[in-house]
């Protein structure tokens, strides 16, 4: 469950991705890096707080808050990266629009 877990986290169905995890932590040979994945799951899905509880079962409360807030930069990080490129891709549409304009 594990892996089918990750599997739909690398395909970006999140919510599979956390049914999934959630089943594979909830067996009592649940290990720490299940844990762990679905704390990331969870935190990609904007679940913060249901994050840090999952992460706290395995690490400190310092290590888990830790951990989360890496996640909460990188997915704000992705968002700027997204941003940027729709404005280069708007700014690249509106000077071959403008040097199209001048050719007759």
């Amino acid at each position: 469950m594990s892996n089918l877990g990750l599997s739909y986290a690398l395909s970006k169905k999140l919510p599979q991705a956390e049914t999934a995890l959630q089943q594979a932590a909830s067996q009592s040979d649940a290990d720490k890096p299940v844990r762990q994945n679905l704390a990331l799951v969870l935190a990609l899905e904007g679940k913060f707080a249901s994050a840090d509880e999952v992460a706290r079962r395995d690490l400190d409360a310092k290590d888990a808050a830790a951990n989360v807030a890496a996640i909460r930069r990188m997915i704000a990080q992705s968002n700027t990266w997204k941003q940027i490129q729709e404005l280069d891709t708007k700014s690249r549409s509106a000077a071959k629009t403008h040097v199209g304009s001048n050719i007759e």
